[in-house]
């Protein structure tokens, strides 16, 4: 076996999961585990999020560290080799006093068994942390490309569509074009970036998790691992919340590391509905900054075309054709970069980050 980072990362979910529960229980943690009841894997088997508790109980640490994998399932390939690495290797062996630790392992299993960026709704977790029962957020940009981005047709016509979307994008610019496309929308639920029109399961489970493990505690950081913006490797620090969480953040990690979706500074477009939002809900007023850290792996143009091909797949196509499989190796090229350089320079990137917010959670 490789004495690399590359041996903390899976090829399947299941192997995943196996790698995440058996370092948490090398590593002495509390663990727990949540089975999503909604959906099961491409062999019927059950899907579960765990979680991993590190350092004081609940109600008992003063400061607490969350790190999230899986958020975009298919995504957790990353996520998932920074938290086996974190408690495989010594970056999490000595807590400052006071300080926990929560890992949770796939929050939404059922896109990292399938190799979906989405949840079993079609619903992309990232946007669906908003009022269901108020106004949604103005979509009416995703509307005017939607018809053209994702037709049923999309694979028959695929050239025409493409032409559609790219004099849109040369009309408008690519900013306006990743806005519209994936700010997020809750008009068309056969879309990409689809915020869904109820909580999730995930949701749900993700704000109990939240509040057991972080409501009581005065100092809070959460980082989200991400992937599929930005250069290769490289992981950039999106700083999540206002101004004081994302100053907050510049003052961790530093001035020139933490970027800000509302300033342009950032390789994202704003986002609405993410799994910052109930973070921030339970720490109000306290001490807590959030980042999504987000790597790259190949252009965006490619991302974006992954995600049509996806969701066109999902709606219209045979998963199991030799088409089907082409769009799902393609999908998953799209998010998780095979190679052992990439993984080092990943979890490079994740130690250096956690380790710092340690420090910052001390007393």
């Amino acid at each position: 076996m490789s004495n690399g980072p590359e041996r903390h990362f899976a090829s399947s979910y299941g192997e995943a999961r196996k790698k995440f529960r058996d370092a948490a229980k090398a590593a002495d943690a509390a663990i727990e585990s949540h089975q999503n009841t909604h959906a099961n894997g491409p062999r019927g088997e059950p899907l579960y999020t765990d979680v991993a508790r590190l350092g004081p109980a609940p109600g008992e640490a003063q400061g607490v560290l969350f790190l999230t994998s899986g958020t975009h399932g298919i995504e957790g390939y990353c996520g998932s080799g920074c938290q086996v690495g974190a408690l495989r290797e010594d970056v999490l062996a000595e807590l400052p006093d006071g300080v926990a630790v929560v890992l949770t392992h796939a929050i939404n299993p059922y896109g990292f068994c399938w190799g979906r960026r989405v949840n079993e709704d079609n619903i992309d977790l990232n946007r669906n942390y908003v009022d269901h029962n108020g106004t949604y957020p103005d979509d009416s940009n995703y509307r005017e490309v939607h018809g053209m981005i994702c037709p049923p047709d999309l694979m028959e016509r695929k050239d025409e569509w493409d032409a559609k979307a790219f004099a849109w994008l040369e009309e408008r610019g690519m900013a306006a074009f990743q806005e519209a496309v994936s700010s997020g929308q809750y008009s068309h639920p056969d879309g990409i970036f689809y915020g869904g029109n109820a909580p999730a399961w995930s949701n749900g489970m993700w704000r109990s998790i939240l509040d057991v493990h972080g409501r009581v505690a005065e100092k809070a950081i959460f980082i989200d691992f991400h992937t599929g913006l930005g250069p290769s490797g490289y992981g950039e620090m999106i700083g999540l919340g206002g101004a004081e969480s994302i100053a907050r953040g510049r003052e961790i990690w530093g001035e020139g590391e933490v970027t800000d979706m509302h300033d342009g500074s950032s390789t994202s477009a704003v986002v609405r509905g993410d799994m910052g939002t109930p973070f921030f809900e339970i720490m109000e007023s306290k001490w807590a900054t959030a980042i999504a850290l987000e790597y790259g792996t190949v252009d965006i143009i490619t991302v974006l075309d992954g995600l049509r091909k996806d969701n066109w797949l999902y709606l219209h196509g045979d998963r199991e054709s030799d088409l089907g499989q082409e769009i799902v190796a393609g999908t998953r090229a799209c998010f998780y970069t095979e190679t052992d350089e990439w993984k080092a320079q990943v979890f490079d990137r994740a130690r250096g980050t956690i380790t710092r917010s340690l420090s910052a959670l001390a007393p």
